[in-house]
């Protein structure tokens, strides 16, 4: 027996599941952050629901440098969000100057508009992005930097997120005219504000928190200035900052004292004037310090949020609309939140709990309580009776006294699947399970009016309507009412189980409940980028898909091909050479390429330019492919992903993975060769080498213990062959490839977590996916097709088969089993 190549499937390939909220998440299991300067301190601007404007204002401003700026901040925006491409209802004025007349070439603003970035000058505007920006469990870095002493009209003006330019805008910059335009910037007796309009024009629904807001006058800055890459993680965070010329009008506000919150630390004593803020309003939720918030679980059934989200009423109605918090752990850790409850249940009923985020997927409106059937767990406050859900089951408890006004503290323990509560009064009141399997939401829900009040850790009044105890978690962070419960923390970014997953190379992602098409996103070209598994179409621009690969998943926006409200999706990701490529060095391929491989697992990503001659292209490997993926993304060839398989016939043969098509013979496609240790043959056929035409290939070969690319035959019985692969799959594609109208079928071990595995998803169909008569069993060391469905087990038919291990096989001493079955 050999020491296997691969001990740790994981490390290499595993699937995720999710519920989209249709406003930009990050998906998957996050290592902490990694400071590398540490904001203490941030505002929350609160307009939405409050009849005072709040904004931070220069009455006049000195005569500055009427040419080049530079705005960097860390902003987390709250909402509100509603139905509809434009998710936000509300116009956001982040920093404007002007002088009291928006509409006039002496204003311009920059501004959130529908969860957009713009810039808007003199009546237009001038930039804006396509992309939206709603994901409030995030702080994003926003940057614009102005120079309209530069030649080219796109370098006059540009916005930043996360250290990344947005490039994907609608842009009217040629209108930036160099030198002379925009010269009111800076000017003698200008007003300038953050979070509202100028004197005499209302004001603008800055719904965020705002940390580190630097202003500069006279110097253009890149991002490099404010923040950097954490190679651990992938994200962007902030750095200490050092070596800024602020100019005359600059200035930085660290917010880090409560009485002077518009206090100017740049050095140029260039201090704003706070209108309608108070203490309170300064926070400790930075982007070093991310802590959750309150967010509506859908768009149409929504409570009324405000304070900064961490306050929430119910609309009286007779339904439960779910409010869920932005962070949610799963799996592993013991987390402490606190709710204060306005009001008696009267009749009605008052529950506080954590929600099963991935069974909310599909609500629509419906009674999403505490303890129904997958809904999660929670405590259930009647008039005259208290008890505990969990899965639709009562646990009875001793009924306790409730008052208006209560402080609610729930201890969440995903170690053991525990969540406990305790009472202003009555002190522990109770335990009930919940399965920690599922992310837990915090969340509170009422069939009457009730306002609830949140503080994980970072309330010290609620809402000025009592006075925190200082109490401290495990760590010694917080301000709760109560003594937090010994071992937990609070629930913030840094306390989240860590992962060990790889940062993703290859993600495909598919909505689970709508007929959304497939989209398999790659490092190699870039976020943004997608192509699809079920139609013939050309690479697509997806300014709201997958915005950055991270450790352990990704970041989304509200595309809703990977993040409609309301449905669950499915993404199965491969590790590569984590976004590192080069250009092929074989003498042998007569066609150039550029490579991204991981030759441990076998897997690699290519690139090429058609030449419309018969060719070799190098795929980086040390054996040859047995399975091979090729798309064009330039062009819509009406080809699909042509596809290579070992166990097809012969190499004059291919598969289509957009139609039930069985293999076909073409001498074109594979130039009749089988892919060599080194390169991959390809004809000139339009699927794979049109001249001037770009590709992208996928190549795959068998690992032991870890992946494998086999065929088996159907014996169209209730129990299937048995198909050994030396592992238990936990992702398998089969194919038919002798009989017309077969679809493709995949199954994982998300979806379907235990045999008989029956939720499956054809990458040839975009539509839902489907659970009936779908059964496959996924043994310790292969799979076994249950049932008659003729799509994985007709009658003598042959099936190509595909499956990965996220846990490979491993015998005694850690080496590799022998293949007796």
């Amino acid at each position: 027996m050999t020491e296997p190549v691969i001990k740790k499937g994981e490390n290499h390939f595993f699937n995720t599941i999710y519920s989209g909220n249709g406003r930009g998440q990050r998906v998957g299991n996050f290592l902490p952050f990694e400071d590398s300067g540490t904001i203490s301190k941030s505002l929350m601007f609160n307009n939405v629901a409050s009849s005072a404007n709040h904004y931070l204002r220069i009455a006049s401003l000195s005569e500055g440098n009427n040419q080049i700026a530079t705005f960097s901040a860390w902003i987390k925006f709250t909402g509100p969000f509603a139905p509809g491409s434009d998710l936000n209802t509300n116009y956001g004025g982040i920093l404007e100057q002007g002088n009291g007349n928006w509409t006039s070439s002496s204003h311009f603003m920059f501004y959130q508009t529908r969860g957009r970035l713009d810039f808007y000058h003199n009546g237009s505007s001038i930039l804006r992005t396509n992309r939206y920006f709603q994901d409030s469990s995030k702080w994003y870095h926003i940057m614009f930097v102005l120079d309209v002493t530069q030649d080219a009209p796109a370098d006059r003006l540009k916005f930043y997120v996360d250290g990344t330019e947005e490039t994907d805008v609608s842009d009217s910059r040629h209108s930036l005219n160099k030198n002379t335009d925009l010269s009111y910037i800076n000017v003698s007796g200008q007003e300038l504000n953050i979070g509202g309009m100028p004197s005499g024009n209302g004001y603008e629904d800055l719904n965020c928190y705002m940390a580190e807001v630097n202003y500069i006058d006279g110097t253009a800055y890149g991002p490099s200035t404010f923040g950097l890459t954490d190679t651990s993680t992938g994200r962007w965070i902030p750095k200490t900052l050092s070596g800024i010329t602020y100019g005359t009008n600059g200035f930085r506000l660290q917010f880090g004292t409560d009485t002077d919150l518009g206090n100017d630390t740049s050095g140029e004593n260039n201090d704003l004037t706070p209108n309608n803020f108070t203490p309170s309003d300064q926070r400790t939720d930075t982007p070093t310090n991310n802590l959750p918030i309150m967010r509506n679980y859908s768009p149409s059934y929504q409570q009324t949020l405000g304070e900064g989200n961490l306050q929430h009423t119910t609309v009286g109605s007779n339904k439960f609309y779910p409010v869920v918090s932005t962070l949610r752990p799963k799996g592993s850790g013991k987390f402490y939140a606190e709710c204060r409850v306005s009001d008696v249940p009267g009749g009605y009923s008052i529950q506080l709990g954590c929600y099963a985020y991935e069974d909310l997927k599909g609500y629509g409106g419906g009674a999403a309580y505490f303890g129904n059937t997958g809904y999660g767990s929670g405590l259930w406050i009647e008039q005259s009776s208290q008890y505990m859900r969990y899965n639709n089951i009562t646990v009875n408890t001793t009924p306790f006294t409730f008052s208006a006004g209560d402080v609610i503290g729930m201890a969440l323990d995903l170690d053991n699947g525990v969540l406990s509560f305790y009472d202003d009064d009555n002190g522990f009141i109770g335990s009930v399970t919940y399965d920690r399997t599922k992310s837990a939401a915090f969340a509170g829900v009422s069939n009457k009016a009730v306002t609830f009040i949140w503080n994980f850790g970072d309330n010290p009044t609620f809402d000025g309507l009592e006075t925190a105890g200082g109490n401290a978690d495990a760590d010694g962070n917080g301000n709760f009412f109560k003594s937090v419960p010994s071992g937990y923390k609070v629930l913030k970014q840094d306390n989240m189980p860590e992962t060990t997953k790889f940062t993703p190379d290859l993600a495909w992602f598919k909505n689970r409940n709508d007929s959304d098409s497939f989209q398999l996103y790659n490092t190699s070209v870039g976020p943004n980028k997608s192509l699809t598994s079920d139609d013939t179409a050309a690479e697509l621009t997806a300014p709201n898909g997958l915005q950055k690969f991270l450790k352990g998943g990704y970041s989304i926006e509200d595309d809703v091909r990977v993040n409609r409200e309301n449905d669950g999706y499915v993404a199965w990701n491969w590790l590569c050479d984590s976004g590192t490529t080069s250009a092929n060095t074989s003498a042998t391929p007569t066609i150039a390429s550029t490579i991204q491989a991981n030759a441990n697992a076998g897997f690699s990503i290519v690139e090429y330019t058609g030449t419309g001659t018969a060719g070799t292209v190098e795929h980086g490997l040390s054996q040859a492919p047995e399975w091979v993926m090729v798309k064009s993304r330039s062009n819509d060839t009406g080809d699909g992903f042509t596809t290579y398989h070992s166990h097809m016939t012969s190499a004059t043969y291919y598969l289509r993975l957009h139609n039930s098509s069985p293999e076909a013979s073409a001498s074109t496609v594979w130039d009749s060769a089988a892919p060599s240790p080194s390169v991959v043959s390809i004809g000139t056929s339009t699927g794979v080498n049109i001249n001037t035409y770009t590709y992208l290939m996928y190549c795959w070969h068998s690992v032991a213990g870890f992946s494998k690319f086999g065929s088996y035959k159907g014996n169209n019985d209730p129990s299937g062959p048995f198909v050994y692969t030396g592992f238990k799959p936990s992702w398998l594609l089969v194919k038919c490839i002798n009989t017309t109208g077969r679809n493709w079928i995949l199954w994982d071990n998300k979806r379907s977590p235990i045999n008989p595995c029956d939720n499956v998803v054809y990458p040839d169909l975009s539509q839902a996916e489907t659970a009936s008569g779908n059964d496959m069993d996924f043994l310790s060391n292969g799979f076994k097709p249950r049932g008659t469905n003729t799509n994985y087990n007709g009658s003598n038919d042959t099936y190509v088969y595909m499956a990965f291990a996220e846990h490979p096989f491993i015998g005694s001493g850690r080496k590799s089993p022998v293949t007796a079955r």
